[in-house]
């Protein structure tokens, strides 16, 4: 049975999302961990994805599950959720940086 492939950019993002090798050790066994880990992470996105028959890119579910990790909401509705923050934004309530 093949191995299916993983393409190297997606690869490159998981291992830096786990973080940096020097905050969780270089040697060959640690990296090897990360690496394991960041593709497990990715699987279990992948079949999140599947699952919630989501229409975002794996990059997006994995950014707003990282920026919502410790929040008590269903995972459904976080990730359905970050569509209606985005269109209710107000740039009425932004700063303006310069009077021109």
């Amino acid at each position: 049975m093949a191995t299916p492939e993983i393409p190297l950019d997606i690869v490159d993002q998981l291992v830096l999302g786990v973080g940096a090798p020097s905050s969780h050790g270089t040697s060959e066994n640690a990296v090897k961990t990360q690496i394991w880990i960041a593709i497990s992470v990715y699987v279990l996105v992948a079949i999140l994805k599947k699952a919630l028959q989501l229409d975002r890119s794996l990059g997006e579910i994995l950014q707003i599950l990282s920026v919502t990790l410790f929040e008590k909401d269903e995972i459904y509705q976080v990730v359905t959720a970050a569509d209606v923050q985005n269109h209710t934004h107000d740039p009425c309530n932004q700063l303006v940086l310069f009077d021109l």
